[in-house]
């Protein structure tokens, strides 16, 4: 009879330590999916950023037939002063490129790859202007982050 008790007690810790074994699993992998979907975000928040710049390279390009030089000739809003989280901040580049920098930490990137930026870069045809994006420094290693339409095709 005691032996009998044994071999249940056994079997109780042995399903107790189980499952707490599968909770610290669980709650690893809830983590490790909230993390990426924070990461994700980050990305689309920096996508959301760029919108005022990228109109305002438009908007110049329409009225001017050539790209801007300098932020300051884009009619951006002040509330553009309110970064989300993540978003380090927007620059001009050459040729009318915008260049959305990410924080690195906050995506969980190394920076010995570069700063991670998301790059926007107008192509005129016909008149019309289009934009394509893609990753550049640590996004360019990490491109599960970037929405399908910014990967490299």
């Amino acid at each position: 009879m005691n032996r009998g008790l044994n071999t249940w007690l056994l079997l109780i810790i042995a399903a107790g330590v189980g499952y707490v074994a599968f909770s610290e699993y669980q709650k690893r992998q809830y983590v490790s999916d909230v993390s990426e979907n924070m990461r994700r975000q980050v990305v689309a928040d920096g996508i959301r950023f760029s919108i005022p710049h990228r109109n305002g390279v438009a908007n110049y390009f329409s009225e001017n037939e050539s790209f801007p030089i300098a932020v300051s000739q884009l009619d951006i809003s002040a509330s553009q002063s309110i970064r989300p989280h993540g978003v380090l901040s927007v620059d001009l580049r050459a040729h009318g490129q915008v260049a959305v920098i990410l924080s690195g930490s906050t995506l969980g990137l190394s920076y010995s790859d570069g700063e991670p930026v998301l790059l926007f870069t107008p192509e005129e045809k016909d008149g019309v202007l289009s934009w394509r994006c893609a990753g550049d420094g640590a996004l360019a290693e990490h491109a599960d982050l970037l929405p399908s339409a910014c990967r490299a095709r």
